[in-house]
């Protein structure tokens, strides 16, 4: 009995050790992943250190003394950041201070003291040396605040993850703001590292007066002014970010968790077409197939899945191949519960364009292809949104910076006991005139940002009604919007004239209906007949399930009919709208002629679209 107590308890015990695991992997995966996109979305493009060496014949090679980081770096490309720095730093302070041993050996009389070097050096050598030191610390210090400005984003998610916070998204947008402006944090870290150095090998800082003679005063001044510049400029910018973040999130949150998801799905089922795949080659026997079907989705912050779909021919490749690799020319109602058992309903109701899963129809190919290149122009649409959005948002930044730069050039002046009060007239000057002659610009401005960032009436993509015109938009900046007509011609349209104008958005409005009014001869139809007509009606159109969702009759007396269309699909335009006036009349007439008789009218009484 107590062994058996015992085995059950080892039993319980591994599972417990196990189930640990799992989490912990799945919290690795998903942080990996969030720091994936966040990488792939990082806005900053900043040239590198050092660029790669190419490798060419013995002949074309030329070496530099000056490029021996790159030599260094390429040499021992494999291995850490960590590691190549180092060496490159052990490399550096070898060239600087190494010489110098030798020299004081060589003479005898030179005696390396550091404690008497940093307190007080009076010959040339103990300040050549001095120098040398101190230059070798700060080049060192440079180098591991750069790897840990490259390594910040995977440390603050370390934390994020670890306190589990509930505000996530904020924590995961701040960090998102430091790894993009990791070149002023690192900077300013490193000036300020290399200023308190200085203080401390050449004595306390002092204000002096500027002039061209190079001195240790002069450059710890230079030094300081940096380390406050670069340091105004990384906590304006993250301020502005984290303030900002709020709108970036919320403004297309759920739109990008909607994308994700159908993209996910697709995701899915391209992972599972190549395990299906490999299970069936011989070589491959043994992999376990259950385990290719446990993909979790991860809603994430961004666009996911950047490299699924990548033109509307790979898209239709990419569907075909899946496929392909299946065996199958549709999917079963069966498939999608195997597939996707948490949401497979859902997932049913998409891939089938139905209102009604509870008929299990198969959904051919075609009807899968079209969805999925449906998904790849939504989601083409919404990376060209956001990408607009940010370089409005980037705009707004840039302004701020501007005027911290120009603060901080008052700065420089005030550091070096020179004169600024014309610098500070000047902008006050300038100010006042600017306010005074683009008073209505800066208010334009600023309804701009209300109509695009607030407001948001529309994003890239959506199909719009404006003055009874029909409109795609195209793109967006501060002050424009590009609107593609019906006839292919581009508009270019004032934000401050849309801000007052009655703009219809059919991409974000619920499914279009359509009032019909039918016309019945006196005396030919009765009360029965219209109750036969209305029940005809609704069981024809359950068989076009696919583009109208249901059918409504409101009022046997006016006999108006309501019919709702199944969405207002991307694609829609004028022309699609009119061809579903022209079908929908045609099944009306078809189904009403059979039972009664009408004077051929058919009205429209919302023809808004």
């Amino acid at each position: 009995m107590e062994d058996s107590k015992t085995k059950k308890g080892d039993k319980n015990v591994n599972n417990s050790v196990n189930a640990t695991k799992e989490d912990v992997n799945k919290e690795k995966n998903k942080s990996a992943a969030l720091l994936e996109d966040i990488k792939e979305e990082s806005t900053t493009e900043e040239e590198p250190i050092y660029q790669p060496f190419e490798e060419k014949n013995e002949e074309e090679t030329k070496f530099y003394f000056l490029s021996l980081d790159v030599y260094i770096h390429n040499m021992f490309k494999d291995s850490s950041l960590w590691i190549r720095y180092f060496i490159e730093c052990l490399f550096v302070c070898y060239l600087l201070l190494f010489p110098l041993y030798i020299l004081a050996g060589l003479s005898g009389t030179i005696d390396i003291n550091y404690k008497t070097l940093i307190e007080d050096a009076t010959s040339k050598f103990d300040i050549i040396f001095k120098f040398n030191v101190f230059f070798s610390a700060v080049y060192t210090i440079f180098c591991v605040f750069y790897i840990l400005g490259e390594k910040s984003l995977s440390y603050i998610s370390k934390i994020i993850i670890h306190y589990e916070s509930d505000n996530d998204e904020i924590l995961w947008s701040i960090a998102t703001t430091i790894y993009n402006e990791r070149m002023y944090m690192r900077r300013a870290m490193g000036f300020g590292f290399a200023f308190y150095l200085a203080n401390v090998m050449y004595g306390k800082y002092e204000r002096v007066p500027f002039t061209f003679d190079i001195n240790m005063e002069i450059s710890k001044t230079i030094i300081l002014w940096l380390f406050i510049w670069n340091g105004s400029l990384f906590i304006t910018r993250l301020v502005l970010n984290t303030l900002t973040s709020d709108i970036k999130l919320n403004a297309y949150k759920r739109k990008i968790k909607e994308l994700n998801y159908k993209s996910f799905i697709f995701k899915k089922i391209t992972k599972i077409s190549h395990a299906s795949d490999e299970i069936k080659s011989e070589s491959n026997s043994n992999v376990d197939e259950n385990n290719d079907y446990e993909m979790e989705y991860d809603p994430g912050f961004f666009v996911k899945f950047k490299s699924l779909f990548t033109s509307t021919e790979q898209t239709k490749k990419l569907i075909n191949n899946s496929f392909a690799l299946l065996g199958k020319t549709y999917l079963s109602y069966e498939d999608v519960k195997e597939y996707f058992p948490d949401n497979h309903e859902n997932v049913y109701k998409y891939l089938s364009n139905s209102s009604d899963p509870k008929k299990k129809k198969k959904i051919k190919l075609k009807y899968i292809r079209e969805i999925a290149l449906s998904l790849y122009q939504n989601r083409k649409n919404m990376k060209r949104t956001l990408k607009d959005r940010d370089k409005i948002f980037d705009l707004f930044i840039e302004i701020f910076t501007i005027i911290v730069s120009y603060a901080n050039l008052i700065l420089f002046l005030f550091l070096f006991k020179m004169d600024f009060t014309f610098f500070t007239t000047t902008l006050f000057s300038f100010l006042l005139s600017f306010t005074w002659i683009f008073g209505d610009s800066i208010k334009q401005i600023y309804t701009c940002f209300l109509f695009l960032l607030v407001i948001r009436p529309y994003d890239i993509g959506d199909y719009l009604v404006i003055e009874n015109k029909y409109y795609t938009v195209f793109t967006m900046n501060l002050f424009t919007s590009a609107l593609l007509s019906d006839s292919e011609t581009l508009t270019y349209m004032s934000h401050i004239t849309l801000f007052d104008k009655d703009i219809k958005n059919i991409s974000r409005s619920q499914s279009i209906s359509l009032i019909i009014k039918i016309s019945i001869k006196e005396g030919s139809t009765t009360y029965s007949k219209a109750l036969k007509l209305q029940d005809k009606f609704t069981n024809e159109l359950k068989k076009k399930s696919n583009t109208y969702t249901e059918c409504v009759l409101y009022s046997l007396e006016s006999s108006s009919v309501t019919y709702k269309f199944f969405s207002n699909g991307p694609g829609d335009s004028k022309k699609d709208f009119e061809n579903r006036r022209r079908k929908l009349i045609k099944n009306v007439e078809s189904i009403s002629k059979s039972i009664i008789s009408t004077q051929n009218s058919y009205i429209l009484l919302n023809n808004e679209i």
